[in-house]
């Protein structure tokens, strides 16, 4: 059994996933998992069916088994050191639908963040990020312990940031520093985790995006989750993109693969990217079995979004008509729905029989009851109709 590092394990703990692999000790009988997430199937499922994630989330057994199924259909062809077969089609396919001229798969999304706004910054110290942002947050300090820069934040802790925010982050740094470093680049999140998902509004986006360019800098786009945000909002990909000088997709939260993302941008910059994934020890002898899942899931990935947008919104409908229960949307957001039970006690009930029950699982609920119920492509296949009755069934048991 893989061993979780502190770090992963107050993250799966946050998420409510910590069941999954190996049960918690304190954990009252009743909460605990009967199965594990391997098993987790409703029919012939080799996905966990869950309202958790933003994708299926594969056993080991389930994702071998798809990666047969592709092949069957499309022969997946190897690459050596991400060059060629599956993982050249897919740095195609996404240099299109981002509309720039190369595209680049790198082993993380952190990795991503960090070249793409290390080399757009050049020679200056400083990069504007917002204070909720991934980059800012959750990389480890990486800008500054590898790449020597310096990372400045603007907005806020739970909310999206503004171009008001981010003049004020500019206006404090550029005019109370004596000995200027420079400021060459801007970080924009979309969507924001942080922020439960939440888009930054198109024209928002296009403030910052006129505002850099007038100035000068250049912009990168943090956007792990940027299909979700284009189908939520209906604006294509291609229009984000256009924004920013480089973008950043990932290949796992909702396109399945076992890892990896997607880097997109000027083909001169990218070929400096390649170089710089070399020196911080990122390339691999082949991924084939992450970009040939992620090629897979990315073709048709608008029109089954589209058909699950309308299938979460009737099934919110529905579930709020069981008595106790209810279920609101975010403004602005996405996938991520707020449900309230009333009481941890009752939201933990909820999240443990819909396990043992039906092998649905949630997030853990936080002490006041309230879960985050995530929509994705795991309950695609499921009729409404039968995943109301499994939540009837775990909330009156």
């Amino acid at each position: 059994m893989m061993k979780a590092t502190p770090a992963r394990r107050d993250f799966l703990k946050k998420m409510g996933l910590t069941g999954l692999p190996f049960l918690i000790p304190s954990m009252p009988l009743w909460a605990a998992p009967e199965v594990p997430y391997q098993q987790a199937q409703i029919g012939d499922k080799d996905y966990m069916v869950n309202f958790a994630l933003d994708g299926k989330f594969y056993s080991p057994q389930g994702y071998l088994r798809k990666l047969q199924e592709i092949n069957t259909g499309l022969e997946i062809g190897e690459d050596m050191y991400y060059e060629g077969g599956a993982t050249a089609k897919l740095e195609a396919l996404f240099a299109r639908i981002t509309g720039k001229e190369k595209a680049v798969y790198l082993p993380t999304g952190t990795m991503a963040n960090q070249i793409a706004a290390s080399l757009l910054s050049d020679d200056t110290a400083k990069i504007l990020v917002p204070e909720n942002s991934h980059m800012f947050r959750d990389e480890a300090d990486a800008a500054q312990r590898i790449h020597h820069k310096r990372l400045v934040p603007y907005g806020g802790a739970d909310r999206v940031a503004t171009l008001e925010d981010l003049k004020i982050a500019e206006a404090h740094t550029l005019e109370g520093e004596v000995f200027q470093s420079g400021l060459k680049t801007v970080v924009v999140e979309h969507p924001v985790r942080r922020a439960h998902g939440r888009v930054v509004p198109f024209e928002e986006l296009k403030k910052i995006s006129d505002y850099c360019r007038e100035k000068g800098y250049k912009m990168h786009l943090d956007g792990a989750r940027l299909h979700l945000a284009s189908v939520y909002t209906g604006i294509p990909v291609g229009d984000y993109a256009a924004l920013f000088d480089t973008v950043y997709i990932s290949l796992y939260k909702y396109l399945n693969a076992g890892g990896g993302a997607i880097l997109c941008g000027e083909a001169a910059l990218m070929e400096k990217v390649k170089h710089q994934m070399k020196v911080l020890g990122g390339t691999m002898w082949q991924s084939w079995y992450n970009t040939a899942m992620a090629l897979h899931y990315v073709e048709g990935i608008v029109e089954r979004w589209q058909q699950l947008v309308k299938k979460g919104a009737r099934l919110v409908e529905e579930l709020n008509t069981i008595e106790g229960l209810r279920i609101t949307a975010l403004d602005g957001g996405t996938n991520m729905y707020q449900l309230e039970t009333g009481s941890r006690e009752m939201g933990d009930r909820l999240v443990a029989n819909l396990i043992n029950n039906d092998q649905l699982y949630l997030q853990s609920p936080d002490e006041n009851g309230r879960i985050w119920l995530y929509m994705n492509e795991s309950t695609l296949e499921i009729p409404n109709e039968e995943l109301l009755k499994a939540f009837k069934r775990a909330w009156i048991s």
